[in-house]
């Protein structure tokens, strides 16, 4: 039987992998937490995310966990200490320098998308609408292996192969 942290291990797994095949060197990737076993606290998180060098032209994000809606009825990001809301996120990843490509892979992942797609230099897909999809979606495991196939493709490109991929998934 599968624990409940296995299939975000399996994902983060996969994307290490599909990331070395893009190229993208492993002293270049922050897996958060280390052990993909434990629930990363907020401060770790966003200290993690200003550790990235200001001479990368390009920061690929794909964020697994949980997500719950807040007391405003807002998704919000579970982590150890205050949540983080979409705007929290917003903020942090606006700050990471170059274009940045950020895949949500998480349920209610949608009410994420707002804030990040008015920003000039992001793309970002979620793996589901803000509300309502209640299962844990597969969509980030599906990127991970279109990335994998094709490691010279658009994010455009992923994010199209990847709903393929989970549309195939389910038939």
């Amino acid at each position: 039987m599968m624990t409940a942290v296995e299939p975000y291990v399996n994902v983060m797994r996969a994307a290490l992998a599909a990331f070395a095949a893009r190229g993208i060197p492993p002293a270049a990737i922050t897996v958060l937490p280390p052990d993909g076993g434990t629930q990363p606290r907020r401060d770790a998180i966003l200290a993690a995310m200003h550790t990235v060098k200001a001479s990368v032209d390009e920061t690929w994000l794909v964020v697994l966990g949980q997500v719950a809606l807040g007391r405003n009825a807002m998704p919000m990001f579970q982590v150890g200490g205050p949540r983080l809301s979409a705007e929290d996120m917003a903020a942090a990843i606006g700050a990471l320098p170059g274009k940045k490509f950020v895949v949500f892979g998480m349920a209610k992942s949608g009410g994420f998308l707002a804030p990040l797609l008015a920003m000039a230099n992001v793309e970002a897909v979620a793996a589901t609408a803000d509300q309502s999809e209640v299962n844990e979606p597969r969509f980030a495991g599906m990127w991970c292996n279109a990335l994998a196939a094709n490691p010279d493709a658009s994010f455009h490109d992923l994010a199209a192969d990847a709903a393929l991929r989970v549309e195939s998934f389910y038939r």
